[in-house]
């Protein structure tokens, strides 16, 4: 049960020399946590992400919202929700450029 597991606290994960990160959604407060606390941290690079989102559902990707027949807006961007099962590379790529793990120095990729 998930619920019996012990969470650390964040000065228990300050304790650790780094950490790995596999968030599962764009927005990930974690990842702000993390990278506070100056240690290394590692994530996985945008194909894995993909990857992994075509697993499972991926945060706000997977609530299945969108505006109605909206295919792709007007200057060539899709739009902002997709099929976390089906989106292609390209459609989900777009939108992990826009995640702060990838805006942010230091963060360290792994495939």
């Amino acid at each position: 049960n998930q619920f019996d597991e012990q969470w650390l606290s964040l000065q228990q994960i300050a304790g650790y020399n780094a950490a790995l990160l596999w968030p599962n959604d764009l927005h990930q407060r974690t990842f702000h946590e993390a990278y506070r606390m100056g240690m290394p941290l590692f994530m996985p690079d945008a194909m894995g992400l993909f990857r992994a989102q075509r697993m499972t559902n991926w945060g706000y990707s997977s609530y299945g919202g969108r505006l109605a027949d909206l295919e792709d807006l007007e200057d060539g961007r899709p739009p902002p929700w997709w099929n976390s099962f089906n989106a292609t590379p390209q459609v989900v790529a777009y939108f992990q450029h826009f995640a702060d793990w990838e805006q942010l120095p230091y963060v360290q990729r792994f495939a």
